[in-house]
């Protein structure tokens, strides 16, 4: 049987339901009914072919300025950027 190290604190002895676990150790059975860990993704792919076909826009709030304006809107082409 191949035992992987768990990632989080080993689990007591007495609260233990796996008999083949032995100290940080947790055998095939525990991991595979363990929830998978979070995997890795692909990056998306292009998501414009084109200038201005997809614009990604943020507002903000800054400190006040001397004229009293505070909210920043921002726009960003996805395609250029």
């Amino acid at each position: 049987m191949a035992f992987v190290k768990q990632k989080q604190r080993p689990v007591p002895k007495k609260e233990n339901p796996c008999p083949t676990t032995a100290g940080n150790f947790c055998c095939h059975r525990c991991q595979a009914a363990k929830k998978p860990g979070v995997g890795v993704h692909q990056p998306p792919g292009h998501l414009a072919t084109a200038p201005l076909e997809v614009v990604a826009m943020d507002f903000t709030k800054l400190e006040v300025s001397a004229d009293g304006k505070e909210d920043v809107l921002v726009l960003t082409d996805v395609f250029t950027k």
